[in-house]
């Protein structure tokens, strides 16, 4: 009988699927890690929803510059946020295509800092409306290649990855909502009754809080470059050259078929028949 310690075929199929093993565990751990990147990008995507309902603070500062401006003209901002977030949403997936993840989300991240910037900076709202344009704008470009690179990793699983990311998003929502009410009016005082805005002080915390969101934008956008990998990037290296380690599953996978095609036991097995047909 053969034992594996004696039998260099067996040895090596097992050395080959060890060496499976490995390689599909790595895969799995760049997926898992790339998934929890786009867990904090989408994190950061709920601040978008956070600022349009603490934009009132925005409208109570920019009051005290510009009398004209009135509660009411807090009906420009949502809409005009959600077109432009859907719409470069769409368009995300042609500079995808194009640069690839981390370039798309810097493209992204750069451009909702920007929308950030230039409201910080903001004392009318014709400088709101742009900024707001830009965040949208930013928000749409990261949503779109986070999502679905993180789901092509685990592609039999696309319905858990999308749940737990759009969950990610309701949390951030909370959580910046929580942050900019703490930042801009921790003292919980009212608006006035008479224009349901705040005091200008209070209005002026607003720019504290955009602050932080700058500051935040720019931290989350180094941790998913560092977090996430392009899929696209882990079968080619370019469109025509597989990379290193895809030559190395194949080559495995090659080698442990063949192994199990000149199995020792079968060949035993038809030695010893060929024993006995001289004995009959």
């Amino acid at each position: 009988m053969h034992s594996k310690e004696n039998n260099p075929k067996e040895k090596e199929e097992d050395q080959n699927q060890s060496c499976l093993s490995q390689f599909k565990n790595k895969e799995f751990l760049k997926g898992l890690s790339t998934v929890l990147g786009a867990c904090i990008v989408n994190f950061l995507i709920g601040e978008i929803f956070s600022l349009m309902t603490l934009v009132v603070y925005e409208i109570s500062y920019i009051k005290q510059i510009d009398s004209s401006i009135s509660i009411d003209h807090l009906a420009f901002y949502y809409p005009i946020e959600i077109f432009f977030q859907c719409f470069f949403s769409f368009v995300s997936g042609y500079i995808n295509k194009k640069l690839g993840l981390h370039s798309t989300n810097l493209i992204g991240t750069i451009t909702l800092i920007l929308g950030h910037y230039i409201m910080y900076l903001s004392s009318s709202l014709f400088y709101d409306i742009i900024s707001v344009i830009l965040a949208g704008s930013g928000i749409g470009i990261i949503y779109y290649p986070s999502t679905t690179n993180a789901c092509e990793w685990f592609s039999d699983n696309n319905g858990l990855i999308i749940g737990i990311l759009e969950t990610m998003i309701s949390l951030g929502s909370f959580y910046f909502s929580y942050i900019g009410e703490y930042i801009i009016n921790k003292e919980k005082i009212q608006s006035h009754f008479n224009d349901n805005l705040y005091d200008f002080e209070i209005g002026k915390k607003m720019k504290i809080y955009l602050k932080f969101l700058i500051i935040f934008s720019g931290c989350v956008y180094v941790i998913s470059y560092i977090l996430m990998f392009d899929i696209k990037n882990n079968g080619n290296d370019d469109d025509s050259i597989k990379t290193e380690s895809d030559n190395d599953l194949i080559e495995l996978e090659d080698r442990s078929e063949q192994t199990n095609n000149t199995d020792p036991k079968n060949d035993q097995h038809i030695e010893l028949n060929h024993l006995n047909s001289y004995k009959i």
